[in-house]
């Protein structure tokens, strides 16, 4: 009886999430959907940054220290600036793709889990989803769900208008619709472990 009520209320929480987004886990990505955790780091880089293609979902990212690019990480207690730090990013379609994050305060490797291009205020913008493969960096751990967001913008250079870009790379929390998708599929994984030893 209570395995009864236990699955009615994770299937109610399942379709209210669902309901909320309007998407289900396989559907795009909402710019507005996980929200960023910390160790948040905040990264700009110049013209050339963000390239895409060659294919409609393709996009690479490169950005470093050395040749103009601006890293922070704030674990909590706000933004410092990070020296000899590394971005790359290198996305074949929704659902190939490798992240590698190298600065002073450790290193983040991940591979993707899907990702996304779409249009913002201010040129396209890219989200991917993440799962830990290898981390030093405090707060982030292997297996850990990881978001890497990025927009490009107009600048006015000595050499005319470019293209640059700012991006975020953080643990993040999913969706709702993810987390209602896990809890109902633990929800019943416990129904039917509890039914096997007849409790």
């Amino acid at each position: 009886m209570k395995a009864t009520r236990i699955l009615a209320i994770l299937a109610t929480a399942a379709a209210l999430g669902l309901s909320a987004t309007g998407v289900a886990q396989a559907a795009p990505i909402q710019p507005s959907g996980p929200l960023f955790l910390n160790p948040d780091t905040n990264w700009t880089g110049p013209a050339g940054t963000l390239q895409f293609g060659p294919g409609p979902q393709a996009y690479s990212i490169h950005v470093d220290s050395n040749q103009g690019g601006i890293f922070s990480t704030n674990f909590g207690n706000g933004f410092v600036l990070n020296p000899n730090s590394t971005l790359d990013i290198a996305i074949a379609n929704n659902h190939t793709g490798s992240l590698d994050l190298d600065t002073s305060q450790g290193h983040i490797d991940a591979t993707l889990i899907r990702s996304q291009i779409f249009n913002g205020p201010t040129g396209q913008n890219v989200f991917g989803l993440y799962r830990v493969d290898t981390t030093t960096m405090q707060g982030v751990h292997v297996g850990a769900l990881l978001g890497a967001d990025a927009f490009t913008y107009r600048i006015q250079t000595s050499q005319g208008v470019g293209i640059a870009a700012k991006g975020d790379v953080a643990p993040v929390v999913p969706e709702p619709a993810t987390l209602s998708l896990v809890l109902l599929g633990l929800g019943g994984l416990t129904a039917s472990a509890r039914r096997k030893l007849g409790v």
